[in-house]
């Protein structure tokens, strides 16, 4: 009953997805905007041609000079101008004219170098160019191209990130609607499909996206249809339902004129496969030295390689000649500060459990999807070392996120530390539905702050329909949608499933369904007395020789 109730239910939210047009979807969403949330929302008043709210505008006006994310913001004025008649232009332009749209000395406040950054600066400065006759770098054409080149190439370094994904496609919407350039123009909406395309990858069949990513925030694994890049969903394949209230990113699409119908069938939701993208960090060496040595460096940070061994002292002496030590990326760290740039090279490779573990150049990942169940993890990412903001494991049950981190224990998740949300990163090894997590955390330096052991488990009790626990295993059932958790221990920190650990620990996640496993019981009867013998946790060896056993396919366990 839960089931065909549930299945109404999705045909009733999802009509839009099933029964209307791309052309149609993005006209509801603007009704919805309209009818619900708009006050604020600029870019669709811009483009309906009804005045644009000058108190808001003003208030953005206000944070210029003071919010280190401005370009979040800026982006969404230059779009306001090329959707008006011009009359918005002169009190923009005014604002706009008094930033930096490249890394500056001294300049503590902005960040012009990881990857969403980077392309909204890039965008803003080069369509003022075109519009306005601003002057512009030698170095800006080539910069901006070779950033398009490289993620038609090789990807993105933010790969799968919830959290930034829609702020770079902000900025390479405004290129491809509004670049004279016609290279420019063209990769840009490019590099947008393939943005867009792999982003559809992780979600589920029902538009919840919680992957496992190279960079991310606790806040973009609640709530499933509360999130921007869930109105980006729903405006691509129609998945999930119609938002109430306006998503500004999601405004980038749907005042767009570029036809994105064709990424709703590449849609699939039954996936598993394991893929690789990116580059070494030794390919990095070479994949940017064609750029002048600053926008080199550049790039190299943003991947991640702030403080490899192989560019750290290029990273400590710029830090130096620019005065960009009190920046807020570099104060984690500032205690390197008093040491000389000659000597970042030995430091950094003697603190290899800090330095390479930034790095999201280059991934394989493991992606097993069953209509509203996903397993995602980063294969052997990086073991052992501090972590950053890396999710190296997470599922999706039927709109639950389930995934560990390490590091203190904070009933709220959201109050983790974001820069550093895993202090160590586990060994991860996937094969269908199944993932071997495992911590073995690397020795840390004293005067490193990432010392805590402790491991804990997400896992909301409220989102389920029944919880059951045998031993060490945890087993939930959503809407027919299971999952089972092998801890490494049975125990709470500070009210949260987690287990402290002066060693390691070794968890086991495992996903299914009903079509795969026929009901809950068996689902839990299988894993409780097939899968893990009593005499003790699973290593690696004895992982394989068991999934050599058990068939993944959902027909012969």
């Amino acid at each position: 009953m839960k089931k065909l109730l549930s299945l109404l239910f999705a045909i009733f939210i999802g009509y839009a997805s099933f029964g209307q047009t791309y052309e149609q979807r993005k006209a509801q969403y603007m009704d919805s905007v309209m009818t619900n949330d708009y006050t604020d929302a600029i870019m669709i008043q811009a483009f309906q041609n009804d005045p644009v709210n000058q108190q808001h505008l003003d208030e953005i006006y206000d944070q210029f000079g003071v919010r280190s994310t401005i370009d979040f913001v800026l982006v969404e004025l230059v779009r306001v101008m090329y959707l008006t008649d011009g009359s918005y232009d002169a009190q923009i332009l005014a604002q706009m004219e008094t930033l930096p749209y490249w890394i500056n000395d001294g300049d503590i406040l902005h960040n012009h170098w990881t990857e969403n950054h980077m392309i909204m600066w890039m965008s803003c400065e080069w369509l003022m160019h075109e519009r306005h006759g601003w002057e512009i770098d030698d170095n800006l054409k080539q910069r901006l191209l070779h950033f398009l080149n490289l993620k038609l190439e090789v990807g993105f370094y933010e790969f799968f990130s919830s959290t930034y994904f829609p702020f770079t496609l902000s900025g390479l919407m405004n290129l491809a609607d509004f670049a004279e350039d016609q290279e420019i123009r063209d990769k840009s909406e490019a590099v947008a499909r393939i943005l867009l395309s792999k982003f559809m990858l992780m979600a589920n069949s029902e538009g919840v996206f919680y992957p496992a990513a190279g960079r991310n925030y606790a806040g973009r694994y609640t709530k499933p249809y509360e999130q921007t890049h869930n109105a980006i969903i729903y405006l691509i394949s129609g998945r999930g339902p119609c938002p109430s209230k306006d998503y500004d990113r999601a405004d980038f699409l749907a005042t767009s004129s570029i036809d994105f119908s064709d990424i709703e069938s590449e849609f699939v939701s039954t996936l598993d496969t394991v893929f690789s993208f990116g580059h070494s960090p030794e390919e990095a060496l070479i994949k940017h030295d064609s750029l002048y040595y600053v926008d080199e460096l550049m790039m190299q940070w943003s991947s991640g390689m702030y403080f490899h061994p192989y560019v750290a002292e290029h990273t400590a002496q710029l830090l130096v000649d620019s005065n960009f030590w009190g920046h807020e990326n570099f104060t984690d760290l500032a205690i390197l500060s008093t040491f000389p740039p000659s000597q970042f090279t030995a430091i950094t490779t003697e603190a290899d459990e800090m330095s390479v573990s930034r790095t999201d150049c280059g991934a394989e990942i493991a992606l097993f999807k069953n209509d509203e169940i996903v397993l995602t993890s980063i294969q052997d990412y990086w073991k052992g070392k501090i972590g950053y903001q890396q999710w190296p494991i997470a599922a999706n049950v039927g709109g639950s996120a389930v995934y560990t981190a390490s590091g203190p224990v904070n009933p709220d998740w959201q109050a983790r530390n974001n820069s550093n949300f895993n202090e160590h990163l586990p060994y991860v090894a996937q094969q269908s539905n199944m993932a071997l997590v495992m911590y073995r955390p690397q020795s840390v330096s004293p005067i490193l702050p990432f010392n805590n052991k402790d491991v804990a488990l997400h896992w909301i009790d409220d989102d389920y329909d029944s919880i059951d626990e045998n031993g060490n295993w945890l087993f939930g059932n959503k809407n027919e949608n299971y999952i089972a958790v092998r801890r490494a221990c049975i125990g709470e920190i500070n009210g949260v499933r987690a287990c402290q650990t002066d060693g390691g620990q070794t968890w086991v996640f495992i996903v299914g369904n009903e079509a795969m496993y026929n009901s809950y019981a068996d689902f839990q009867t299988l894993w409780k007395h097939r899968c893990l013998p009593n005499n003790g946790p699973p290593t690696k060896r004895r992982f394989h020789l068991l999934r050599t056993r058990v068939s993944f396919d959902g027909m012969d366990h």
